[in-house]
């Protein structure tokens, strides 16, 4: 079990003093350090008031002629006394008076009347606005606090906004990839939040100069919220395209009715068939080939080598499992001309057939 030190607020672990809990939740609770209170009271008051040792066991506290230490926020030297812990939470970072002035005796009087007034007129806006102002607004944090909150701010903007930009960048991507649109639209929106990532961490210090002020006015909770609420809202919506998503083929030129003198073929748009005699019932490309699937083997699904040429549909089995070979004596040919169900207008008609395909 690790030792504790007399007030409770130090424990030692693998031979190093570090903050307990409770320091940590009395830091939260607005607890000043020792060598902080110094600044403000003397010493014999610095007892009744509360504060709290900020040094672990057998470390002597700053004094006025201790050694220099650096501002986490300018990376300037100060004395070790003259300084205020960073307000983000949980950070102990010393920030210098020079970067974070304390308050003065009439500001405290005077934020304490503004909290009255507020109180007094119901002004709940106003009690809210006046504490995101004394905690972030009016306070300097250190360097890794900012960057940390930037980090935030980047990966805020850049999920809420690639909802859009993915827009942009699938409709080049359906010219190129035959692929279902919702895995086309989680592929473009990965890259758009990636891009923006990139692109926000670049100009940051540029384009947000006058945005990060307002997000700062943010509570972190609220901000975890907006996370998690388009966290689940990108949750939602995956599910519902996912259960309503089906493969979409409403460009590919074999889509629509084909007919012969013996059956009749449609192809739709989402992968179904409608076949004359029900013996077909789904459809799909891939590598550029016709893949099938049969009714009474759903099981299985059948490859088939084919070619549209002007108004024919062109369709033979492969003959071996590795499709390189094509069947080309069981090719059959449809055409899109709904009067092909006659025998009389494949008498009138030319058909030139691949070489793959012997009818």
């Amino acid at each position: 079990m690790a030792e504790i030190s007399e007030d409770g607020f130090w424990q030692l672990v693998n031979d190093e003093w570090i903050p307990t809990q409770k320091q940590l939740d009395a830091i939260d609770s607005g607890a000043i350090p020792h060598e902080k209170a110094l600044t403000e009271q003397s010493e014999e008051e610095v007892e009744d008031l509360g504060y709290f040792d900020s040094k672990p066991p057998n470390e002597p506290l700053l004094s006025n002629n201790s050694n220099m230490n650096t501002c986490a926020a300018c990376g300037n030297e100060f004395e070790g006394k003259k300084a205020r812990t960073c307000p983000g939470k949980k950070c102990r970072n010393p920030i210098c008076l020079v970067c974070d002035p304390l308050e003065t005796s009439f500001q405290k009087k005077v934020g304490k009347f503004d909290t009255i007034v507020n109180i007094v007129t119901g002004d709940v806006e106003g009690l809210v606005r006046d504490k995101v102002d004394s905690d972030l607004k009016l306070r300097v944090r250190c360097k890794q606090c900012v960057k940390r909150d930037q980090r935030q701010d980047v990966i805020l903007l850049s999920a809420v906004f690639s909802f859009v930009l993915a827009f942009v960048i699938l409709a080049p991507m359906k010219l190129f990839l035959p692929l279902n649109a919702f895995v086309l639209y989680l592929f473009a929106y990965t890259i758009s939040f990636f891009i923006l990532m990139k692109l926000l961490d670049k100009i940051y210090s540029a384009i947000l100069e006058y945005i990060s002020p307002l997000l700062r006015k943010i509570p972190n909770n609220f901000k975890t919220g907006i996370t998690i609420a388009i966290g689940s809202l990108g949750a939602i919506i995956f599910i519902i395209s996912l259960i309503n998503s089906g493969t979409d083929y409403s460009e590919h030129e074999i889509v629509g009715e084909w007919y012969s003198t013996v059956e009749t073929l449609e192809f739709q748009s989402d992968g179904d068939v409608i076949h004359s005699d029900s013996s077909i019932v789904a459809w799909r490309v891939q590598n550029g080939n016709l893949v099938l699937e049969w009714a009474d083997d759903d099981e299985y699904e059948y490859y088939y080598k084919y070619q549209i040429s002007e108004e024919f549909l062109f369709v033979a089995p492969y003959a071996d499992s590795d499709l390189s070979t094509v069947s080309e004596n069981d090719c059959w040919v449809m055409s899109d001309d709904v009067n092909a169900k006659n025998q009389s207008y494949w008498d009138d008609v030319t058909v030139d057939p691949p070489e793959w395909c012997n009818i």
